[in-house]
């Protein structure tokens, strides 16, 4: 069944679909011919003849490729050498001498003959035990699942239709959010074409990005992670190049800033960022220097606006030291349960004994329910919890995205742009598999459709997972589709 095959808990050896109407005159014929591609393809009926049969007929690129598959007749066709009467030709259409009339059973066919074929051709084509052509079911184009806009000024930011192919494993193959991944070649919506553009060919969109600028205005990181302060003197220039060459040379260096503060432009290098602090008398740029893998996220923009701001001012649950086990002889710190230590989607961060614990004596069994029991913080909020969306990556950068977002939000003073959610962990979702929509089906295709969840879900309540409803072509061009889609 459908739900025992996407639990696999099915096992399938083989699939057969039913061709409805399955006459002569209604499927076509898909013919190989060895080492001639040309005449290779999908012979569909055009007519009967009244004297030889089904008539066939390859619509190619060119007069060439054109052409007529139809029994051998020698009283019509005339003596062919080496082709008995009853076996097929091949035959291309000739425009000036072809006299055809479908609707009268009339076919006479004056084009070169290419090929002939041996007269069970057509009989055991049925059964699939010539090794030159097998049937063809028919394909029919992609339904229109897609959801309309409300309004033309309104535009949908993420399809609320998820569409998947049942046959996979992985989820939702033809659906992408605009903070996931986007697979190399993807061409389409919700990709923007600053993220396909900005992927290495041949990469994967697995690479090292370039520095990206995260804040621009009066905003730099905490002086705890200072490595060094350089300024510009009369004799030597200090551009922003510079600047991020001088951090790029030092392997301890992951954001720099550049600027101007009191008139002079300035270089400052840090080895980590925890909180945007604001420096009056400066402006310029503060900017991470990615070191490792990461992958280009489909929509930086479209991401934040449909789900990661969201988010971040309803999200109520980060993990606190309460769940952390510190190593050797350390405890946890006091009230360890109000402490939070990671947040989610924030790729590389977790709970660790810097945070949580402290030298002392290794923690006792009563001390640690005391620790978590006296967490009355957010996590223990009844209703308040929220499951993580299996569609977002962590990111890395994230919490100074949500810092520059929060002055925006207050008024954005000392502030000129903030940089959004731009790269994330390629191994935290699944985005490789993801393809767009092909444009055509072949029968017995079935498709998935479900609702993006997140679209329904309320700021509070947890609401139940939507429903799955399964889209199957048919050979007639059209759907089966069941639970009301």
């Amino acid at each position: 069944s459908f739900a025992a095959r996407r639990a696999g808990q099915q096992k399938v050896d083989g699939l057969f679909a039913k061709v409805t109407h399955c006459t002569d005159s209604s499927s076509c014929l898909a013919v190989k011919i060895p080492r001639e591609w040309y005449m290779s393809g999908k012979y569909c009926p055009v007519g009967r003849d009244t004297n030889r049969g089904m008539v066939y007929l390859l619509n190619g690129t060119t007069h060439r490729r054109t052409l007529y598959l139809v029994q051998h007749k020698r009283e019509m066709d005339g003596p062919i050498e080496g082709c008995d009467d009853g076996k097929y030709l091949l035959r291309e259409r000739n425009l000036q001498s072809d006299v055809v009339h479908p609707d009268k059973g009339y076919f006479e066919l004056k084009g070169i003959v290419r090929a002939c074929l041996d007269r069970d051709f057509a009989k055991t084509a049925a059964s699939g035990t010539n090794s030159f052509a097998e049937l063809s079911t028919g394909s029919c184009e992609a339904p229109v699942i897609k959801a309309a806009p409300a309004e033309e000024e309104d535009p949908l930011i993420v399809q609320p239709l998820v569409v998947d192919n049942p046959a996979t494993v992985d989820p939702a193959d033809y659906w992408l959010h605009p903070c996931q991944c986007v697979p190399e070649g993807w061409k389409g919506e919700p990709a923007s074409p600053e993220s396909t553009g900005g992927i290495p060919p041949g990469s994967g969109n697995r690479f090292i990005p370039p520095p990206l600028d995260l804040v621009e205005g009066q905003f730099v990181c905490d002086v705890e992670h200072l490595i060094d302060v350089k300024f510009e003197t009369p004799d030597e220039l200090l551009e922003k190049k510079m600047c991020e060459s001088r951090c790029r040379d030092n392997p301890d260096c992951h954001f720099f800033w550049h600027g101007s503060q009191h008139e002079a432009n300035t270089c400052r290098l840090y080895s980590g960022c925890d909180n945007l602090v604001r420096e009056f008398g400066i402006s310029g740029f503060l900017t991470a220097l990615p070191r490792g893998m990461m992958c280009q996220i489909a929509n930086p923009e479209a991401c934040w606006s449909s789900s990661m701001r969201r988010d971040f001012l309803t999200r109520l649950e980060p993990e606190t030291c309460a769940s952390h086990v510190c190593s050797g002889n350390k405890r946890r710190v006091p009230n360890a349960g109000r402490v939070p230590c990671a947040y989610p989607y924030q790729a590389g961060q977790t709970c660790s004994d810097a945070t949580c614990c402290r030298p002392g004596q290794g923690q006792g069994l009563a001390e640690t329910r005391a620790d978590a029991g006296g967490a009355a913080g957010p996590n223990q909020t009844a209703g308040l919890q929220r499951r993580r969306a299996e569609h977002i990556p962590d990111f890395y950068y994230l919490h100074l995205h949500q810092q520059c977002d929060s002055a925006l939000l207050l008024g954005g003073v000392g502030l000129n742009s903030c940089a959004r959610p731009t790269y994330a962990d390629p191994n935290s979702h699944k985005w490789e598999h993801k393809t767009e929509m092909p444009q055509h089906f072949q029968h017995g295709d079935e498709l998935s459709v479900s609702c993006w969840d997140e679209r329904y879900v309320g700021l509070l309540a947890p609401q139940p997972p939507q429903e799955e409803a399964l889209v199957q072509t048919t050979d007639g061009g059209g759907c089966l589709c069941s639970d009301g889609i």
